[in-house]
């Protein structure tokens, strides 16, 4: 029963640590797209009131550039109002908040008891319950990167430079299942969470 609690602890701990990652990595994702866009739409804008100006004062620039230009601004400006960058990386920011609370309610000093671990539980799964759909490929790359963290130095599967930029917009959940799962050694966990043990 004592293994199986502990196992139980571990895996919740684990859990908690990788949605951290996983939510700090796609509102970065977010805020990035974000400043990309606002960095685009004051560069493009710049350059379709200086193209207008040539053209209105000299008959040599094409009247098709300041139009593309700003149809190319408008164009990445609906497309980030309609994804809702800003949103979204609020969302996400709150969410992983909410797990860092919960990982310190957690505590690192002790071994939760058995009714602190059921209330811990449940409390995840109230969070889990807000979260949009989660991207695999990149939920898998959080589950590595913790284990690297958490001084695991067997090789990680290798994931193409392709695939890890497109992670972030496709789910890629069968490409994800076919990784093989692995845990840190428990006994890595235990000594850093629970130093009395």
């Amino acid at each position: 029963m004592e293994r199986d609690h502990r196992e139980s602890a571990y895996e919740l701990l684990f859990g908690i640590r990788r949605s951290i990652r996983y939510h700090t990595h796609r509102r970065r994702f977010f805020e990035a797209w974000n400043t990309l866009t606002v960095s685009i739409a004051m560069l493009g804008s710049s350059s379709a009131i200086v193209s207008f100006i040539a053209l209105a004062e000299a008959e040599t620039t094409s009247p098709w550039i300041p139009i593309a230009i700003s149809a190319f601004v408008a164009f990445t400006g609906a497309l980030d109002f309609a994804i809702g960058t800003g949103r979204r990386s609020n969302e996400h920011g709150d969410l992983a908040r909410q797990f860092i609370s919960l990982e310190i309610e957690f505590g690192t000093d002790q071994e939760p008891s058995e009714v602190d671990l059921d209330r811990l539980t449940k409390e995840r799964l109230k969070i889990e319950a807000r979260e949009p759909v989660a991207l695999r490929l990149l939920d898998a790359m959080c589950h590595y990167e913790l284990l690297r963290a958490m001084g695991d130095e067997s090789d990680h599967p290798r994931v193409s430079l392709f695939r890890r930029s497109l992670m972030h917009f496709f789910s890629q959940a069968v490409f994800a299942r076919e990784l093989p799962v692995r845990s840190a050694p428990r006994d890595s966990l235990s000594k850093e969470c629970y130093p009395s043990i």
